[in-house]
């Protein structure tokens, strides 16, 4: 197979992953965004394999995962202002109806640096190379269409 012909699209491509990964990780350094709405529904699921339980709230236009407390002292149908990342809305805070703030302790930010951390990481060391082999087309790939959900997750996010 003449994989050269590839070379420069594959090249091109990981400009997506890359500006993924840089979107996100400049959110981290922004201010965060205050945004009033309402809860719309609770709802929770339990993993069988790893016997955990996962608390989501949706919002009207956002939705996200919380700590158990959150979940407890949020009702249907309450008014809240949520402190969200700019890009990814990501909650880092909620503010109740009664004036408390609380603070979105989920592990969901490793997850998040993770991967930003290899969209750039990954990004930068197949520009960097001369040629690339059947395999790292494969990978390079796999890069750009997670990079590329990221990239169309956050411009639905922000529309």
């Amino acid at each position: 197979m003449d994989t050269e012909k590839y070379y420069t699209l594959a090249k091109t491509a990981l400009i997506i992953p890359f500006i993924a990964g840089l979107l996100t990780l400049a959110e981290q350094f922004l201010p965060l965004q205050k945004m009033e709405t309402v809860v719309e529904y609770k709802h929770t699921s339990r993993s069988a394999k790893l016997g955990n339980t996962t608390y989501s709230i949706d919002f009207v236009n956002n939705n996200d995962q919380f700590t158990e407390a959150i979940y407890n002292q949020v009702n249907e149908g309450d008014e809240v202002t949520l402190q969200v990342l700019y890009f990814t809305k990501e909650v880092q805070t909620i503010q109740l109806p009664s004036g408390q703030v609380l603070k979105n302790d989920t592990a969901e930010i490793y997850f998040l640096i993770g991967f930003t951390l290899a969209f750039l990481g990954f990004s930068i060391y197949f520009w960097r190379k001369k040629h690339y082999t059947v395999k790292q087309y494969r990978y390079i790939a796999i890069l750009c269409l997670m990079g590329l959900f990221s990239l169309i997750r956050i411009i639905n996010l922000n529309t």
